[in-house]
């Protein structure tokens, strides 16, 4: 069993505090947890803010199991928007972030392989733009209206 340095009770505990409050991030559009420590296995200690340094992408709080992980469970996004870098629900609109499920990140562009687009109703990338809008290719985005030099086409 893996134990954690907590510095608010000076004790080595195996999993680390709770949830004591969630306040709105205005900046980035989201309810956010304060008060929770995350295990962090690169330092063995317990911290409000997962690493960005550690993985390829940093690491994020995942509020179920209290650790940080690289990849956030099925169904949340690392958003590193986020005041302490946490698996959300659903990305910041205000921020224009995308949930991306292809690596469980929220994402300011979608990613061309796969090839996804970014659904502004929605904030997910998705592979086929719903209703009337086109998957512009320059900006991962799915657009009512094709920039300037591209044309809409109806054909796959």
């Amino acid at each position: 069993m893996n134990f954690f340095g907590d510095s608010s009770t000076k004790l080595c505990v195996n999993r680390c505090p709770n949830v004591t409050v969630a306040v709105v991030n205005a900046s980035a559009g989201i309810n956010e947890p304060v008060g929770i420590r995350y295990s962090d296995v690169s330092t063995r200690l317990c911290v409000e803010t997962c690493p960005e340094t550690y993985g390829l992408h940093g690491t994020f709080g995942d509020n179920f199991t209290n650790n940080c992980v690289e990849v956030c469970p099925s169904g949340t996004y690392g958003d590193a928007q986020t005041t302490h870098r946490v698996c959300v629900l659903h990305c910041s609109q205000l921020q224009k972030s995308f949930a991306d499920s292809s690596t469980n990140r929220c994402v300011a562009k979608c990613p061309s392989s796969p090839p996804l687009y970014g659904e502004t109703t929605t904030f997910t990338c998705v592979a086929t733009c719903t209703g009337s809008t086109y998957k512009n290719a320059v900006n991962r985005e799915c657009v009512a209206d094709c920039p300037a030099g591209q044309f809409r086409s109806i054909w796959p």
